[in-house]
């Protein structure tokens, strides 16, 4: 950081406050790649990108059209296997050819779970969905996507508003229409009381299954963010995972982690692979034990997935990524920087 100049580019954040921004944002960075990686990418997509691109849009149109109506007709569990079918599909798309799995998935077909992870992606979420189709815990935004948002309803999951988020728009508590629609919540006001009501409602069914990462956003998998403790607050028997990417060279190959870059740059990069080596850890169920507050049930389940993983738990959170992104995407920092301070940094580190 010392050495390096941060160009103002009108910013009207001051350099001192970018630096403490990005310093704080270094779990969020992902790495560059080398010029025999970009050419490696570059080869491996001209042959692969088209018609993985052409699977992909496919099979969520053919999916998620057949998936709406099934739902609609009332055929949910035929809906499900489809969207299952699909999940998988779309792993393939996105270069994961085989998933290697260590431990046994816990058969929790009759019993209700929340299903936890550390989060560094879309393909964890994939494979979980494929695995356990389980209802999520979503930002509000996906609840108005055409025929996803019906699903992700029908499937129990909770919509939540980000406060971090640039734009959060006003819930209308006395509207007719938004009683019909599942809880929109502000996390940082009186309406996280709906989001709580909302998992303790569904859980208490049942066979039910919530996914929720407690992380609350993804990371470049060198860390892991302090686990929130809303996920806990039913105190329902959890499912840890570990997940994690193999196979490639950070600071070489192209780096698989969606953190701290646009959906369709990340699209690009993971279609251009040849292969992504995948790994889940399925991990000892956890129960509540007698007397155990939700922070610390979320603290003891996090050691288990710290323990099987050996990454660090930190204190940044879910505003510090946003401020990294909104630095880049108001013009104040470019993004070329984000790469090159994360490569100084792991230099810094092996020295």
């Amino acid at each position: 950081f010392d050495r390096m100049t941060i160009p103002s580019m009108h910013s009207a954040t001051s350099p001192r406050k970018q630096e403490a921004i990005l310093k704080r944002g270094m779990v969020f960075i992902r790495f560059p790649q080398s010029l025999g990686g970009k050419l490696k990418t570059l080869f491996f997509g001209i042959l692969l990108f088209p018609p993985r691109l052409i699977l992909f849009l496919l099979s969520g149109l053919v999916g998620f059209s057949l998936a709406y109506v099934f739902l609609t007709t009332g055929l949910m569990s035929v809906a499900v296997y489809v969207l299952s079918i699909q999940a998988r599909v779309w792993l393939f798309c996105f270069g994961v050819w085989n998933i290697r799995e260590v431990g046994t998935p816990y058969d929790s077909k009759k019993e209700t779970v929340v299903i936890v992870s550390n989060h560094i992606g879309i393909h964890e979420i994939l494979w979980f969905f494929s695995l356990y189709t389980p209802g999520f815990v979503a930002k509000s935004g996906v609840s108005k996507v055409p025929i996803i948002g019906p699903i992700c309803k029908a499937l129990g999951s909770v919509f939540v508003y980000r406060k971090a988020d640039r734009k959060i728009k006003k819930i209308k508590k006395n509207s007719e229409n938004d009683r019909k629609k599942p809880p929109l919540v502000d996390e940082k006001n009186e309406n996280k009381k709906s989001a709580t009501e909302a998992m303790i409602s569904m859980l208490s069914q049942k066979g039910k299954k919530l996914c929720i990462f407690p992380e609350g956003t993804t990371t470049n998998g060198l860390q892991m963010l302090k686990f929130r403790s809303g996920a806990f607050i039913p105190l329902s028997p959890v499912l840890p995972h570990y997940v994690s990417f193999q196979g490639f060279n950070r600071g070489v190959d192209f780096d698989p982690h969606y953190s701290a870059v646009p959906i369709t740059r990340w699209l690009l990069g993971v279609m251009s692979q040849g292969y992504i080596s995948f790994t889940v850890h399925y991990l000892p169920i956890q129960r509540p034990k007698e007397g155990e507050t939700p922070r610390e049930y979320a603290d003891r389940v996090q050691s288990v997935i710290q323990e099987a993983s050996g990454l660090k738990v930190c204190t940044q959170t879910y505003a510090d990524k946003r401020a990294i992104e909104d630095l880049v995407l108001d013009g104040e920092v470019r993004e070329s920087l984000l790469y090159d301070i994360r490569l100084a940094t792991e230099i810094q580190e092996a020295s």
